[in-house]
């Protein structure tokens, strides 16, 4: 049966709106019902007082978009409800014996109407979910990168036969320093292992020895990479005048 036109008068645009809940809250909630031509403009004229407010709110096309998907997706909801409660009583989309008590009435807060509170419900658990989540990550994140920085100080304390930290004193071969960081790094996933062997790959490419920012200057100097410091004493009567140091 083709879904009437309802008595009320509506601009097009607004009644295409209208027709389009319709027919897929009929799909979606009300799949194994028939509706007579009566009852559908019922039906119409409940949703257009319940869902649109009789189309009495200023919106702009995009806003009216906007707010039709939501609706559609209320309706997404319900449905996804009923197919898992498959007994649960539908109510009627418009009032019967009891006025108000139309599913979509605006009256009956237990019907569509209750859907949006919610749906606000669940999207703020979400929200506090992803929070969750973020920080756990950027937790998980702060304590890899630190068991890295870590693990390549043990390598070169390792290297150097420098005494190592309390954790790790049993490790006291490469071999066995490599193994225990696998481990613990493939407990982060892939990606932090991964990170870890390139790291370690990196290290044993140069005899794990330290970059030369991180070595102090006094090893530096006796390794012949940087020359013995020379102190300038300067004169007063050297900071006046132009000499060398002035521009031409």
């Amino acid at each position: 049966m083709a879904p009437p036109k309802p008595q009320v008068k509506v601009p097009k645009a607004y009644l295409e709106l209208l027709m389009e809940f319709w027919l897929y809250a009929w799909k979606v909630i009300y799949p194994a019902r028939d509706f007579s031509q009566q009852e559908q403009e019922k039906a119409i004229v409940a949703i257009m007082a319940g869902v649109y407010d009789g189309f009495g709110q200023q919106r702009t096309p995009r806003e009216w978009a906007e707010f039709q998907t939501r609706q559609l997706e209320k309706l997404d909801k319900a449905a996804k409800w009923y197919d898992l409660h498959p007994d649960a009583y539908r109510p009627d989309p418009f009032a019967i014996q009891v006025k108000g008590k139309g599913y979509f009435d605006k009256e009956n807060l237990r019907g569509f109407r209750g859907l949006e509170a919610w749906m606000k419900k669940d999207e703020e658990r979400r929200q506090l979910n992803r929070h969750a989540y973020d920080e756990a990550r950027q937790e998980k994140q702060k304590r890899a990168e630190t068991l890295l920085r870590r693990a390549r100080r043990d390598f070169e304390k390792l290297r150097l036969g420098a005494k190592p930290r309390k954790e790790v004193a049993a490790m006291n071969t490469q071999m066995a320093l490599f193994q225990y960081y696998r481990v613990v790094f493939d407990g982060f996933g892939k990606k932090w292992a991964d990170k870890f062997y390139a790291q370690y790959l990196d290290q044993q490419a140069v005899d794990f020895k330290p970059p030369k920012y991180y070595r102090s200057r006094k090893s530096r100097r006796l390794a012949g990479e940087i020359s013995e410091e020379t102190v300038v004493y300067v004169e007063s009567w050297m900071q006046h005048g132009d000499w060398y140091y002035s521009e031409v």
